[in-house]
């Protein structure tokens, strides 16, 4: 079996996140509790059992807005890996555009509309932080990231075509042309 320093595990986790866009504003929730708390991000989570991504992404967005998807479309797929953690994360990107329904939130989070020149990025994951300009640009990308405690290296390669996978073990090779640091804040 190879580590996840080799680029490759078995102990995957498929997530979605979802962003909305309304004209020039954003929605986005900061995380009250739990893991990413104090950060911003969309909205998501695990894709269940029998589940298309499509599906969990539509799904999840209403569960954690109480808004419903009328139109969304996939921009992107990340892997990310978390130092001393022995999982992955393939999270799977989608820019909703209409949506219906009456915004809602919880004790985990609270959703708001924010204007795109006011995004808070150094607030946000780094996966968001970088693939995130890439989607609101029309854009869509493949993406890497490796967290440890202050830093990451990542690695984002636009492309015209959303793979349903990506093949990890190929990953060193483009990990190496990239090799790209950044140092964190601090959580």
């Amino acid at each position: 079996m190879r580590s996840l320093k080799d680029g490759c595990h078995e102990k995957r986790i498929v997530v979605t996140v979802s962003y909305v866009v309304r004209g020039n504003d954003i929605l986005l929730y900061l995380r009250n509790s739990g893991i990413g708390q104090g950060l911003w991000n969309g909205f998501g989570g695990h894709v269940g059992s029998g589940e298309t991504v499509e599906q969990a992404a539509a799904r999840e967005f209403r569960e954690e807005s109480g808004l419903t998807a009328l139109k969304q479309k996939k921009v992107g797929i990340g892997y990310v890996t978390i130092d001393g953690v022995d999982k992955m994360f393939e999270i799977h990107f989608f820019l909703v555009t209409e949506f219906e329904g009456k915004l809602q939130d919880s004790d985990e989070m609270i959703p708001m509309w924010l204007p795109m020149e006011r995004i808070p990025y150094s607030q946000m994951w780094p996966s968001d932080r970088h693939a995130l300009p890439i989607f609101l640009h029309g854009g869509k990308c493949i993406c890497r990231f490796h967290l440890q405690q202050s830093w990451s290296w990542h690695w984002i390669r636009k492309t015209d075509k959303i793979p349903d996978g990506f093949d990890l073990y190929e990953e060193n090779k483009i990990r190496d042309n990239f090799n790209l640091h950044q140092k964190l804040p601090t959580l």
